[in-house]
């Protein structure tokens, strides 16, 4: 029997008398109302429909549910319909229903407990099984089905949302209520009306066999508006996030403490004010060596003598101070080296981490639930030593729980991803509390919504893994920006757009239109100033003065804002992403939505609650002629305009056929135009 039958003829074996009647959930909005229907005959998601306002249906978990399970030793799916079903128990009321579902199969069985509740014009969905553990394998959403035409839009720092017949539609899997050990995020066009679009949970055998208990919840959302099917988990504020609204982070990989010193030295010269310093190359071994063995400074580098240097300058400067460390990957020469406290896979092997090619050393993923334990043995010496004033952690916020997992069956929450989420979280904090200040750490767009506030700064590489995974680089990612602006802005400080390195396959040599492309990334996402190795790649005094005076200027403006509004400019108009989107994907390919948004909306316009608007054009060919507040501005590619009436005005723009860079009125280093570096 063809999956594509599974609706359309009766499939499974229902062994009480008459089918149960359907639920509708209704939410009544502006738009008139939407219905979440849920006919309880097989125990998944196959049972649940959207009805929509205009009469629109479709299944937006068509296959959904349990996907794979094993029953009656034997590994079955639940369209092979070789199981049978039973509905056990219902609970109805306004908002809410649930369902007790009994399959069996072969002598054994599968209790299932399906809740469902309406918040606003979100079905919350909960899935639990109530047998032993160890029988259900995978779980998601699957598909959708009925939805013609769709396209997957992968929103920038955020999840992914399906677009079909002008409705936006997300089925977001919240992993902190998850006890699967994987959580991943689909994409692909499954036929001419159904899309893969959401998220699969994995249920991987701990050592010994067993699988963790199904528990999963999924929230979806359908609207005409894209920005209410937005998911936002339980993340706190950073405590830190008004005090790095005025911070620039200076990302140093110098091999020796002496070169990093001078960069130190000659910012300071310059004028510079308010840098945070996150030296990368210090550790005692070396970098990507011998951890979590980081402290003492290493004499390759300059020594203890060497770093103290740079500590005391810091201070002398007014900079923060952050030194990398690492509690993820375990290297069999670190002072502490302990196979005890090495991760386990499901087949009770040593999981290997980051491999360093240049020392050949192999390292290994330490138990998530140590992390924090190996911590106190360096960072209270790192802090007392060096004096430093933040924590910059490697790796840790760069993933997705799912990607460090420990499955020995010995250790507690084994096998979850949520128990690596929980281990590095009390890590994010534990560091906090020793360093007395802000934890940066490396960044990925897509491990953003999980780590926002926990952490409080990450680099603000925007790739999501599907553009890791196709090879893209940050440059080639489009500024649709309002996930990150209306979700996770609040939350705490994204810096940059990630390494030069990442943003651009090849970023030598890094020329002003590379620059300022990089830049109008930073602005668009509203993000705080990056300054990456500056010397290193080659950057002239005039290309690092405009990188901090513009980020230092315009961030004191939009990082502790709130968005009124994001529009883009879209064939001679400003729309909302809802109206540039319904515009702009009837006429592409899934496979050619990211290309196409990147030029289509690479023209945007933000207002903040504080009266400041910010218009940047990242086209990568095409000027934008903007008027605000009574004067006109030519925005060429990577060109930009900050603007509070009657207080502040910074652009990049053609002004009577030249490119200027202005910033009025300005501080030191960054007086007057910045067309000369003066």
């Amino acid at each position: 029997m063809k999956r594509g039958a599974f609706l359309r003829i009766v499939l499974f074996a229902c062994l009480w008398a008459a089918p149960a009647a359907a639920v509708d959930l209704t939410y009544e909005g502006e738009d008139g109302p939407l219905i979440y229907r849920f006919e309880p005959r097989t125990g998944t998601l196959n049972d649940l429909q959207v009805i929509c306002a205009d009469g629109f249906t479709f299944y937006p978990a068509f296959h959904g549910g349990i996907t794979s399970f094993e029953l009656g030793g034997k590994r079955l799916k639940p369209w092979h319909n070789l199981h049978t079903t039973r509905l056990v128990h219902e609970v109805r009321t306004q908002d809410f229903y649930q369902a007790h579902f009994n399959w069996s199969f072969n002598g054994e069985e599968l209790d299932i407990l399906i809740d469902l509740q309406l918040r606003g014009r979100t079905l919350v969905i909960q899935t639990k099984a109530l047998g032993p553990p160890g029988q259900v394998v995978e779980f998601g959403p699957d598909r959708s089905e009925d939805t013609p035409d769709p396209k997957v839009v992968v929103l920038p720092f955020g999840h992914n949302v399906l677009w079909s017949n002008n409705v936006f539609i997300s089925a977001v899997i919240d992993p902190s209520l998850s006890a699967a050990s994987s959580i991943r995020p689909l994409n692909a066009i499954h036929s001419a009306a159904s899309a893969y679009y959401s998220d699969l949970a994995s249920y991987a055998p701990r050592t010994g066999g067993l699988r963790n208990r199904l528990n999963e919840t999924i929230f979806l959302t359908v609207s005409s508006r894209i920005e209410e099917t937005f998911v936002s988990f339980s993340n706190p504020v950073s405590p830190y996030r008004e005090f790095l609204s005025d911070k620039i982070v200076l990302g140093l990989w110098r091999t020796s403490f002496s070169r990093a010193q001078t960069d130190i030295e000659t910012l300071a010269g310059w004028g510079m004010t308010g840098l945070l310093v996150v030296l990368h190359y210090w550790q005692k071994y070396g970098y990507d060596d011998g951890y979590p063995t980081t402290y003492p400074a290493g004499n390759i580098f300059g020594g203890p003598s060497g770093l103290s240097r740079i500590s005391r300058l810091c201070r002398d400067c007014g900079y923060g101070l952050a030194l990398h460390t690492n509690y993820v990957d375990f290297y069999p020469d670190s002072d502490v080296w302990q196979p005890a406290d090495i991760a386990l896979s499901s087949g009770g092997n040593w999981v290997t981490s980051w491999y360093n090619p240049t020392t050949g050393i192999q390292s290994f993923l330490m138990k998530p639930g140590r992390a924090v334990d190996y911590a106190r043995l360096y960072e209270p010496s790192i802090h007392g030593d060096y004096l430093t004033t933040a924590g910059y952690l490697d790796v840790h916020s760069a993933i997705l729980p799912s990607f460090r997992v420990d499955f020995d069956a010995r250790a507690i929450g084994a096998g979850q991803q949520r128990l690596t989420f929980e281990a590095y979280r009390d890590l994010f904090g534990y560091l906090r509390s020793v360093h007395q200040g802000p934890v940066l750490g490396e960044g990925y767009g897509y491990a953003a919504p999980v780590w926002a506030g926990h952490i409080d700064a990450l680099e603000g590489d925007p790739r999501s893994l599907f553009d890791i995974e196709l090879g893209r680089e940050g440059s080639q990612v489009p500024i649709l920006v309002d996930y990150k602006l209306r979700v996770l802005h609040g939350l705490f400080v994204l810096h940059g757009a990630g390494y030069y390195e990442r943003f651009y396959h090849d970023p030598s040599p890094l020329t002003d239109e590379k620059l300022e492309r990089y830049r109008a990334t930073e602005l668009a996402f509203g993000m705080a100033g990056f300054l990456s190795n500056p010397f290193v790649h080659g950057l002239s005094k005039t290309d690092i003065l405009r990188e901090y005076c513009f980020l230092k200027h315009l961030q004191s403006y939009y990082l502790t804002a709130e968005v009124s509004d994001i529009s883009y400019w879209v064939d001679g108009e400003l729309m909302t992403a809802s109206a540039a989107l319904n515009r702009i994907l009837p006429s592409v390919s899934n496979a050619g939505v990211n290309d196409a948004l990147l030029e289509r909306l690479a023209k945007v316009r933000v207002l903040y609650d504080n009266g400041f608007i910010l218009c940047v054009n990242r086209s990568s060919s095409s000027s934008w002629e903007r008027s605000e507040n009574g004067s006109s501005y030519s925005l060429p590619p990577g060109g930009f305009l900050g603007l509070l009436p009657g207080e502040f005005v910074a652009y990049t723009a053609i002004v009577q056929g030249v490119k200027r860079y202005v910033i009025w009125p300005a501080e030191p280093p960054c007086l007057g135009s910045l067309d000369n570096g003066s």
